[in-house]
């Protein structure tokens, strides 16, 4: 038999059809990081479904979605950091319950997590770490309870976002409290209570108060 290099003529049409799908939705992601906020509502609209429906299909993993995003969610500039996370938050609330595999969770929930403290981001990181919480397992939780109250100056955010975090913290205990104290104190409860005591502490604002 004559042996010849692989080439597009021997790829599968299935394998020719993630192929045109991930350059789909990297061109989408480029176009929608690119934009202004509330400016194409139905063209953002278009872009996030068309992400999570490659997804939904099994045609582009999360791991593509993040490899597409890395500029613009590693980058200084504010805005594009932004929409970016609101994509990848997109995915997690539309998918993390029945759609996502638990290695794709886990990778969503430790950059949730992360991004609890980028003030460009928190509104959108907060919306994907309530969804990872809500559909995930002890590692979710853990991650995302460390980030809530180990990796970030709560009470030093606005007011609004001291209530998003605040909101996923509370969130984490309740879904799993033992993952979210490991978590919140790195394995330690001494350090997790006053890690916990520490986001509430001088808390005026009845609607973080009352969560």
């Amino acid at each position: 038999a004559t042996w010849c290099a692989p080439d597009e003529t021997n790829e599968s049409p299935l394998a020719r059809h993630r192929m045109t799908r991930n350059a789909t939705v990297r061109d989408e992601l480029a176009r929608f990081c690119a934009r202004r906020d509330d400016v194409d509502v139905d063209d953002d609209a278009h872009a996030l479904a068309s992400v999570a429906s490659g997804v939904r299909d099994g045609d582009v993993r999360v791991i593509d979605v993040v490899v597409a995003l890395e500029r613009e969610l590693c980058g200084v500039e504010p805005h594009p950091r932004a929409r970016a996370t609101r994509a990848l938050a997109h995915v997690a609330c539309e998918l993390a319950r029945e759609v996502l595999d638990v290695q794709s969770r886990h990778t969503l929930s430790a950059f949730f997590a992360s991004k609890l403290s980028d003030y460009a981001v928190i509104a959108h990181a907060a919306r994907g770490a309530v969804a990872c919480v809500d559909a995930g397992d002890d590692e979710d939780v853990e991650a995302i309870a460390n980030g809530a109250f180990a990796g970030c100056d709560v009470q030093a955010l606005s007011q609004a976002d001291r209530e998003r975090v605040l909101e996923v913290g509370v969130r984490a205990l309740r879904a799993n409290g033992a993952a979210a104290v490991r978590g919140a104190g790195e394995g330690d409860c001494e350090k997790a209570c006053a890690s916990i005591i520490a986001a509430f502490d001088g808390e005026k604002d009845p609607r973080c108060v009352l969560l």
